[in-house]
């Protein structure tokens, strides 16, 4: 997990996470195609820690 500005936006991301993705999504997480790499964040919202909470 480390914290990713994007689109001057902080995001938290998930790193390495790829194979997990669909659980992640499953949860409430995002994906985003960024330099042709598909990356994985957790919104930054009112329900990131449940989604926090069910990530770890």
């Amino acid at each position: 997990m480390r914290c990713s500005t994007i689109a001057n936006e902080r995001r938290i991301e998930l790193v390495n996470a790829l194979s997990l993705a669909d659980r992640f999504v499953a949860v409430g997480c995002f994906t985003e195609i960024i330099q042709w790499h598909k990356r994985v964040f957790i919104p930054a919202n009112e329900k990131a820690p449940s989604i926090l909470v069910a990530v770890i």
